[in-house]
């Protein structure tokens, strides 16, 4: 994020000198023969060039005139690219196309889960606070965090964990997939003693 905060501070003191003209470059590019495939840019900007910011449409960046870059993800990117030459002018360019990532799967994962009072372990006062978890999250999932709410925690896939008493307890799980997508969702459990007299 600083990295970020840095290049679009250069890019405002780059591009708003009073007395700049406006003037476009045509944008084309090549896709690289490599794993994961990379994307080389360039423009037919014919100057001498003081400056030059790219923007990737994906927060990345490069001041590079002709920049290498691999997009993360397979999806349509708006490329921009400002140069600024040695008489302060100002050359805008643009485009818009599919760009293929490293990762080809772009659907956004989502933690999910799913509790119930583990009932494959028999009748007993501890077995009614053993709580088992179901990860329904989607996405091809790395790894995986809960906590439990009780300061415990696990990373475990789908975990059973019994509580030391009755009550509610806030239960998170926090994901994240094979493609770097992280999520988190989280529930409150609440556990009734079997035993406690009914309040009518």
């Amino acid at each position: 994020m600083k990295r970020f905060t840095f290049s679009l501070l250069l890019f405002l003191m780059i591009f708003s000198v009073a007395g700049q003209n406006a003037l476009t470059v045509k944008i084309s590019y090549v896709m690289n023969k490599s794993n994961p495939p990379s994307y080389t840019f360039s423009t037919d900007f014919k100057g001498e060039a003081l400056k030059s910011i790219w923007y990737f449409g994906d927060e990345g960046t490069s001041e590079k005139l002709q920049p290498t870059y691999t997009f993360k993800y397979t999806k349509n990117y708006g490329v921009q690219v400002k140069i600024v030459d040695n008489a302060n002018n100002v050359w805008y360019g643009k485009t818009e196309a599919l760009f293929e990532g490293a990762n080809m799967v772009t659907s956004p994962c989502k933690a999910l889960f799913t509790w119930a009072i583990a009932p494959f372990m028999g009748p007993s006062e501890e077995n009614s606070r053993k709580v088992a978890f179901s990860n329904i999250s989607t996405g091809t999932i790395k790894a995986c965090t809960w906590t439990f709410g009780d300061e415990s925690r696990s990373t475990e896939l789908n975990p059973i964990h019994t509580y030391a008493k009755y009550g509610e307890y806030k239960v998170c799980l926090i994901i994240e997939t094979t493609d770097g997508c992280k999520s988190d969702y989280c529930m409150t459990v609440k556990l009734i003693d079997p035993n406690a007299p009914v309040i009518l």
